[in-house]
């Protein structure tokens, strides 16, 4: 349970540049990225609505990309320090209104 992370061991909306390789840089933001048992791990949060696909088909095609340019990141980051513990990607639909994501 996230409430069990000490708050020193998370930091939410983490930029990063990475540098794949001499001509590709990935640019982007981690909404939640914490440490738990020596391993970096990452959330990210899914608000907007799906498409007519099966979920599974949206998360093997789509997120697959984004979570290994992800692992990249954090390993080239953290590597003498921490190992990648893995990324998880929450799907938060239809929230009452007045519900407001921060």
């Amino acid at each position: 349970c996230l409430e069990d992370i000490p708050r020193k061991d998370m930091r939410a909306e983490c930029g990063f540049l990475d540098g794949m390789n001499d001509e590709r840089f990935s640019r982007g933001v981690v909404d939640l990225l914490f440490v738990w048992n020596h391993k970096v791990y990452i959330i990210d949060w899914k608000t907007h609505e799906s498409p007519d696909q099966p979920l599974e088909a949206i998360v093997d095609h789509t997120y697959a990309l984004q979570g290994q340019m992800y692992r990249e990141a954090v390993t080239r980051a953290f590597s003498n320090a921490y190992e990648y513990g893995g990324c998880f990607f929450i799907f938060v639909r239809h929230l009452p209104s007045g519900i407001v994501m921060r």
